[in-house]
């Protein structure tokens, strides 16, 4: 049975460094809600609140990884197929999704070392992708086949006028069920979009495709 108040504990960064070292460090021999955890634990406050702290140097590198490392896996269910599985119902679900847990992993290797950049891009993400989740049913994925076998899409959002580019390796990418359009038609429809004002809320432009 998981540990509810513990899990508590890390999701509201009340847990110390070093219990979030031993829980990351016995990672596959933790239990985890099984039941939506991602329904039920993701709330951008807390990542955001966990950004904030380390920027405000309340805490440092090291808690901010593991705090992120625990976090993805309390809300990801520890990746058990039926925790990654249900958002699959709905495609903007599903890449939202995948990408917050991929910018937690990312940050989940974050050190001094590394660029602040780092921090603050992931941080422009996640809010982002967190409008795009509270508004899911505004937004339609348009998918593109990349040269060795590479993937980009764009989730774009016509009554906001909005949209955002991703880039995305074949081997990670959960959209079987969508046709992609080649590289051209894809640069072309992302063109139209700007000549129409539409408003680009993530960091990757066409031309960083």
């Amino acid at each position: 049975m998981y540990n509810q108040d513990f899990f508590n504990k890390i999701i509201n960064l009340e847990a110390s460094q070093d219990d979030l070292i031993n829980f990351n460090s016995h990672i596959d021999e933790q239990e985890f809600d099984l039941d939506e955890p991602f329904t039920k634990y993701y709330d951008l406050k807390f990542i955001i609140k966990a950004i904030d702290k380390y920027n405000n140097k309340e805490i440092n590198d090291l808690y901010l990884s593991n705090w992120c490392n625990a976090y993805n896996w309390i809300i990801c269910g520890g990746f058990e197929d039926e925790c990654c599985n249900y958002n699959l119902k709905n495609n903007v679900i599903s890449l939202v999704v995948d990408k917050i847990s991929c910018s937690l992993d990312s940050l989940s290797y974050f050190t001094e070392n590394n660029s602040e950049d780092r921090v603050k891009l992931e941080y422009y993400d996640f809010k982002a992708y967190d409008k795009i989740l509270k508004s899911y049913k505004e937004w339609k994925v348009i998918l593109a086949n990349l040269k060795n076998d590479y993937y980009s899409y764009a989730l774009v959002n016509e009554h906001t006028k909005e949209y955002l580019l991703e880039n995305v390796e074949i081997e990670d990418l959960c959209l079987e069920n969508i046709k992609a359009i080649g590289e051209k038609d894809f640069i072309d429809f992302i063109n139209e979009l700007n000549k129409k004002k539409f408003s680009n809320i993530g960091h990757l432009n066409i031309n960083e495709i």
